[in-house]
């Protein structure tokens, strides 16, 4: 028993170990440390008792697993800096659980029905046994020889290991995450100065002295990241059918960069709106979103909004995701659309489908003020590529791997949603006075499939672990369209190589505008970014691509130390016989990562003029009521969330918010307070806010509160067309707000049932307006209320033109909220009111919304005044106030 035992555990560890290594070696094979290190595992771990040997087991295999999912996709293991940001920002594997769900189950393979096999029959044994194995003193002999010979083969590695350049995985989890804390201690002690002080191009000149400068003047812009696009795709046919046949048109007809490399981090996707919104790299080890999201950011979106723009942003994925809803804000975007602000008519794999997405955009997009910059995000060609049988308009054959199928079926789909948004743009009046960017956001295929991919573009497969290959395959496809008359035709230069940090200053000095001096990126229609060096991001600072090589450096930071390859051959050069220019690209990269780095830890990243004008983003709301206000008047410029965030952030520390304060008194003249500084009792002016939240702390500490500006939801209501249907669910604590004589008001839209008495009921009415407001169906109750109708059905002598189904559910009662009308999702399940418009002659869906009625009748971003009582204010309360 005991020498099945021990084989076990060694079969088992060893199987973990190989399985992970081999996925992220260049040179995968059977190691002696592997094996020596597997059986002291084998000998030691019966030394313990045995339930907590076999509960060691199985956390051992799971996080084994996890890392080897991980290296799948992205090719390494789960960093430390990893694992601290899911402790620190829990609520992201609850809210993006669909993601790690369908991505795991495209990921798993049969193989690993063997490797839990044998880790649950390690465990049951382990636990069969019950009680602690009695150990010789043959057994410990037996140890101590195996630790003196895998300390043996250490010492032979002693060269790779000092110079930090050993595969650390291939001596199991725990030597990897001691070696990652080594190295970022000892990264720590590198000299923070640049090691080279190569001559820097005049940038400036660059970005004015040419043809293409000021050309776009005045013009609306729309930058699309399109979900895992990689260059390859373009001109690319499979099964003699085109892959992207719409993008491949754009290509021809306009202009299309095919030398452009991908800028990421641990981010991806987020990572890329960084660099091409702002032309910074991102962090290796970092998110921005979440680490840096206090920043001062100077950007495209401010840059344009200072010169007139409307800025919107666009996403059909959860709003939260990446902390969005307040990363964009920072960003500078006036308004930033996500899967909530949609109706979610056609959703596929996570989110709405992209032809959803790319309709109902353009309809918004024709509502913004002109000039206007909007950045759209698509979703459905995201990992792990799920699309319905119904959508899978490529006809491929057996030939084709089903990875690539799935993959290619899914940008296939994307490019032509993106035929449909030109179209629909078209229709709006749009596209004739408009620059577009279009360009991907990093690679689709994974790691595990690149021999696939290998194969299907010819070439080597036996090098689909070369960091150089990897590099090559992951281009991403950059095109500008313009179809407006009167410009010049763009002319870049046939071997530009570039990355997405290049696109904000090339769209700016499109535009006629400088871009800032943090900028890092180029301009990318000059003649002198045919010779300009190519940082990356996802290397150790100083890899970078040039017009011909790929110089790709390790962890020692040192020139000699990193692997060169001649660019067009894939060579791998001799570095010690590199040229002295090769040297200096290497300083210069290094630089631009270094200091992009330092410009975000440092919040660098604008000259003080623009840092006083951008150090916090106002609501158009807010902005447009600071000239009505005192000048002792004080400002909660930041939402509640966002305030507690910059809270923790700042380490609770209330001296470091106060400083903050300071900068912004200075910056705007005005006093902007942060909630978490705020003294109630002290206080003696009029407090404005425009984050519905405030209103409860406000009131309790005895203040009066008004609304200075918004749109109630009464005035809305009277604000819509005639002849349409209103469904209204409510969720939660519906009727709080609800008080005399609001009430009254409301009568008369139709909502009869509602007041402060049932605050925690569910409620459902559908109301026709049609020259006023007749209440088909209402009803307010402690339980459940689930109801639903057929199209054509009658209801109080109205004929109901769509099928619907309702569900509401109070606090009483379980918190839910849902509204479908022709299988269209269209509530936002959302505390207080959430409501869709229906058309009743054509069916379609004119709006949804929500309003949090327990805190206020008025939609988000409504101004308060908040007034001590006995120092109360005589301001404009609009109709039905909060």
């Amino acid at each position: 028993m005991t020498l099945m035992l021990i084989s076990l555990l060694f079969i088992w560890h060893l199987s973990w170990v190989t399985s992970v290594h081999r996925r992220l070696s260049a040179a995968p094979k059977l190691h002696a440390e592997q094996v020596l290190l597997s059986a002291i595992v084998a000998l030691g771990f019966p030394l313990f008792h045995a339930y907590a040997a076999g509960i060691a087991v199985v956390a051992i295999s799971l996080a084994y697993f996890a890392n080897l999912l991980h290296a799948r996709f992205f090719g390494s293991i789960i960093t430390g800096a990893q694992i601290v940001r899911f402790l620190t920002f829990p609520g992201e594997i609850k809210h993006n659980r669909s993601i790690f769900a369908s991505s795991a189950g495209k990921l798993v393979k049969p193989a690993d029905l063997y490797l839990g096999a044998v880790s649950l029959c390690t465990a049951a044994c382990l636990l069969y046994l019950n009680s602690a194995f009695s150990a010789s003193s043959i057994s410990w002999l037996t140890i101590d020889l195996l630790l003196i010979g895998l300390i043996a083969v250490t010492c032979i590695h002693k060269k790779t290991i000092t110079r930090l350049e050993a595969e650390p995985v291939r001596f199991g989890l725990l030597a990897f995450y001691i070696w990652e804390w080594v190295r970022r201690n000892r990264n720590k002690n590198l000299p923070s100065q640049p090691l080279f002080s190569p001559k820097e191009p005049d940038k400036q000149s660059q970005e004015t002295n040419h043809p293409s400068f000021g050309q776009y003047r005045g013009r609306n812009v729309i930058m699309i990241q399109l979900e895992s696009f990689q260059q390859f795709l373009i001109g690319q046919k499979v099964n003699g059918q085109e892959i992207t046949p719409f993008l491949n048109q754009l290509a021809k007809e306009h202009v299309s960069f095919s030398h452009i490399y991908s800028q990421y981090g641990m981010g991806h996707t987020a990572d890329a709106e960084l660099a091409a919104l702002h032309s910074l790299y991102p962090l290796r080890k970092e998110i921005v979103n979440y680490k840096h999201f206090d920043k001062t950011f100077y950007g495209l979106p401010h840059i344009l909004k200072n010169q007139g723009y409307s800025t919107a942003a666009y996403h059909g994925y959860k709003g939260n995701y990446y902390n969005r809803r307040t990363m964009y804000r920072t960003y500078g975007f006036d308004e930033f659309h996500a899967e909530e602000d949609f109706i979610t008519e056609d959703k596929i794999a996570l989110g709405l489908s992209d032809v959803s997405f790319f309709k109902q955009t353009a309809r918004k997009m024709s509502a913004l003020q002109k000039p206007f910059f909007s950045f759209v995000v698509t979703l459905t060609s995201h990992f792990p590529f799920e699309l319905p049988k119904k959508e899978r308009k490529l006809q491929l054959d057996a030939s084709v791997p089903p990875a690539l199928a799935s993959y290619f079926q899914s940008v296939h789909y994307t490019d032509q949603a993106l035929k449909l948004f030109f179209d629909c743009l078209d229709k709006e009046g749009l596209l004739n006075d408009t620059l577009l960017a279009i360009y991907g956001d990093h690679e689709g295929v994974t790691i595990d499939h690149l021999k696939d991919l290998y194969r299907f573009l010819e070439l080597p497969v036996s090098q689909e672990n070369d960091p150089f290959y990897i590099r090559q395959a992951a281009k991403v496809p950059l095109l500008f369209v313009d179809n407006g008359k009167g410009a010049q035709p763009l002319q870049p230069a046939s071997d530009t190589i570039g990355s997405v940090v290049d696109i904000a200053p090339t769209v700016l000095s499109l535009l006629g505008l400088r871009p800032p001096k943090h900028f890092m990126g180029k301009m990318l229609f000059a003649k002198e970014a045919a010779t300009s060096i190519v940082p990356f991001a996802a290397y150790p600072p100083g890899s970078y691509a040039a017009a011909d090589v790929i110089y790709l450096a390790s962890e020692l930071d040192s020139f000699e130390s990193g692997w060169m390859y001649d660019r067009q051959s894939g060579l791998l050069l001799d570095v010690k016989r590199a040229e002295e220019r090769h040297l200096q690209a290497y300083g210069h990269a290094r630089n631009q990562i270094m200091l992009s780095r330092h410009l975000i830890h440092t919040n660098n990243m604008s000259t003080e003029e623009q840092d006083t004008q951008e150090l916090v983003v106002l609501s158009k709301n807010m902005e447009t009521c600071m000239a009505q206000m005192d000048e002792d008047a004080v400002v909660f410029p930041f939402s509640q969330e966002m305030d507690v965030a910059i809270y923790k952030q700042n380490h609770k520390n209330i001296a470091a918010l106060m400083e903050m304060e300071a900068k912004l008194f200075k910056a705007r003249g005005r006093k902007l307070y942060f909630y978490s500084t705020f003294d109630f009792e002290a206080n003696g002016h009029p407090v404005y806010f425009d984050d519905s939240r405030y209103l409860i702390p406000f009131k309790e500490n005895g203040y009066d509160v008004s609304v200075l500006a918004g749109t109630s939801l009464y005035d809305y209501l009277h604000r819509l067309p005639d002849h349409v249907l209103i469904v209204l669910s409510g969720k939660d604590e519906v009727s709080s707000s609800f008080r005399e004589p609001i009430t009254d008001l409301y009568r008369s839209c139709g909502i009869r049932l509602v007041s402060q008495l049932h605050s925690r009921h569910s409620y459902v009415n559908l109301i026709y307006k049609n020259k006023g407001f007749l209440s088909l169906w209402e009803k307010m109750d402690g339980t459940r209320i689930e109801t639903q109708w057929k199209r054509g059905e009658w209801l109080s002598g109205i004929r109901l033109p769509v099928d619907i189904s309702v569900h509401s559910a109070g606090a009483l009662c379980g918190n839910d909220s849902m509204i479908m009308v022709n299988g269209a999702s269209l509530s936002k399940n959302a505390r207080g009111l959430n409501a869709a418009v229906v058309h009743m002659h054509t069916g379609e869906i004119v709006d949804k919304f929500h309003v949090d009625t327990f805190l206020t009748t008025y939609f988000e971003q409504a101004v308060y005044v908040a007034s001590k009582k006995k120092e109360a204010h005589n301001h404009v309360v609009v109709l039905a106030g909060a």
